[in-house]
């Protein structure tokens, strides 16, 4: 059983944060929502978060939303293949373990726990999980797909 705890305040009759607790167990959690005009941002904690797999292997957990920016983390099973794709948002990310090869553009990387990358807007791109990996990414702005996540939590 859930126990919730909402507190909302007003600027110019725009909400501008909403903040609940949920209780399951012994463990309090949180959701905090902010509007800035019409711009939402959005934190979860981890156990939260909506796991989506993306590609074979490949999965998703959107953590927090502002207005020019999402962070993400996603883990690879060993041999999991990110699709070569592109998009306009620039993207950055930090491998926290594992070892991945990306290829963005032209180039090959191999990267291991404590390397970091830069994908520019519209540069085609592709990964492989040489081993188990986790990575933690950022989006800006934000891309639509991934905001979706946050809409079914």
């Amino acid at each position: 059983m859930a126990l919730f705890f909402k507190v909302a305040s007003c600027i110019d009759n725009i909400p501008w944060i909403l903040y609940e607790l949920h209780k399951r167990g012994t463990v309090i959690t949180y959701r905090v929502w902010v509007f800035v005009g019409y711009i939402m941002y959005r934190m979860l904690r981890h156990e939260e978060a909506k796991v989506v797999e993306t590609w074979p292997g490949v999965f998703r957990r959107v953590l927090s939303l502002g207005e020019r920016i999402l962070l993400l983390e996603l883990n690879m099973r060993k041999g999991a293949k990110i699709q070569t794709h592109s998009h306009p948002n620039e993207q950055a990310g930090y491998v926290v373990r594992g070892k991945l090869k990306l290829r963005i553009g032209e180039k090959i990387y191999e990267l291991s726990p404590g390397d970091a990358y830069i994908i520019p807007p519209n540069a085609e791109h592709e990964g492989e999980a040489l081993e188990e990996v986790v990575v933690i990414e950022i989006f800006s702005p934000p891309h639509e797909l991934l905001r979706k996540d946050l809409e079914e939590v």
